[in-house]
C-alpha cells in the first residue's frame, strides 16, 4: 500500500454543509460521490511521508486563519475514470500558503508535481472515479449560478495510510 501524507485547509461550517449536500444529490441520485462521513478540504501538499521534524514546521508555514475562501465552478480531471470538483479561486493569501507549505515539504519522498506552484489547482473534490456519462449526469446535480463564499478556519494533517486526522491550525 502507499502511503499518502497531505496538508489540507479546512472551510468554515457553512461551506462545509454546501458541499455535504453536493455529494448528497450526487449520492441520492446512485452516482459516486465522496464519502458523506468525510470531511471536505482543499489540499494544500501531498507526499508520501511527511517527516515528524518537518510537520512540526507547517502551522508557522500556513501563517494565521481565518482566510477568505470562495468555491467557485465544477472542474473535471481525468480520461476514463474522472474526478468531478469544484474549483477554490485563488488569491495571494492563498497562493502564499501554498508555496510555503510545498517549499517546507521539499525534502519528504513522493510530491506529485501537480502539486507545485504554477501548477496547483486549488479544489474540492466532489467525486471520483466518475465515467463520462456518469459526470454528464452530476453535472445539473452540482452546478451553481453562484460561487460559495466563507472562509478556510485551519487546516489538518491527513494520515491517508491509518486515516487520521490531526489538526494542526485553527483560528
Amino acid at each position: 500500500m502507499e502511503m499518502v501524507q497531505s496538508v489540507e485547509l479546512l472551510l468554515n461550517e457553512e461551506l462545509e454543509d454546501s458541499i455535504r449536500s453536493q455529494w448528497r444529490a450526487l449520492h441520492d441520485a446512485g452516482l459516486p460521490c465522496q464519502p458523506l462521513h468525510a470531511r471536505p478540504h482543499v489540499t494544500i501538499g501531498v507526499a508520501h511521508e511527511i517527516y515528524p521534524r518537518i510537520e512540526r514546521h507547517i502551522p508557522r508555514a500556513l501563517g494565521e486563519f481565518p482566510l477568505a475562501a470562495r468555491i467557485g465552478g465544477l472542474l473535471v480531471f481525468g480520461d476514463r475514470r474522472m474526478v468531478l470538483a469544484r474549483a477554490v479561486t485563488t488569491s495571494a493569501s492563498l497562493l502564499t500558503k501554498h508555496e510555503s507549505v510545498y517549499a517546507l515539504l521539499r525534502e519528504c519522498p513522493g510530491r506529485p508535481g501537480h502539486m507545485a506552484p504554477g501548477q496547483w489547482t486549488p479544489h474540492v473534490t466532489l467525486a471520483r472515479k466518475m465515467t463520462p456519462q456518469q459526470v454528464s449526469a452530476a453535472l445539473p446535480l452540482v452546478a451553481t449560478r453562484k460561487d460559495l463564499t466563507g472562509t478556510f478556519v485551519g487546516a489538518r494533517r491527513w494520515d491517508g495510510t491509518h486515516r487520521t486526522e490531526t489538526i494542526i491550525a485553527h483560528e
